[in-house]
């Protein structure tokens, strides 16, 4: 049986929610969110994770993979879940980049069907759309810091 690392990842997240305390970590993000909050401060005091080891790493990479914001800022036993797209700068670099590779390349393909459109009103069109989208944009929209 071949996996790939996204197969595997899915399993060892599966694996991980089936554990009770996380679970009980995992309730609390749920209620906040039911609550309207994007963000929520998980105390993992008296878990696994207290001691900051394996397990500690574990509850971190679980979230991040799952694609949340992961803050451990340097409160003692807290860390900081983050679904909010505001607050999306706490997530993983790599994340990041791979967002604004999305992001450019919808941008490309978008400019490629402008230019290969077979007719002026195509290619005026899509033009519109675009300089559309521009235009929407916060005043200061800089959208390398944007993330």
């Amino acid at each position: 049986m071949e996996l790939t690392l996204k197969e595997v990842q899915e399993r060892t997240c599966k694996a991980i929610e089936q554990k009770e305390w996380v679970k009980d970590l995992l309730n609390q993000v749920v209620d906040a969110a039911c609550n309207g909050q994007t963000r929520v401060d998980l105390n993992f005091k008296g878990t696994p994770a207290e001691n900051l080891g394996d397990e500690y790493l574990m509850l971190i990479d679980y979230f991040n993979m799952r694609g949340f914001g992961v803050n451990d800022r340097d409160i003692e036993d807290v860390i900081t879940i983050v679904w909010d797209p505001r607050h999306l700068r706490v997530i993983h670099p790599t994340d990041r980049l791979v967002s604004v590779n999305q992001k450019l390349t919808e941008v490309l393909c978008n400019m490629t069907k402008a230019i290969c459109a077979e007719t002026e009103t195509d290619k005026r069109n899509i033009v519109e759309e675009m300089d559309a989208i521009i235009n929407d944009l916060p005043d200061g929209y800089n959208f390398l810091n944007s993330f």
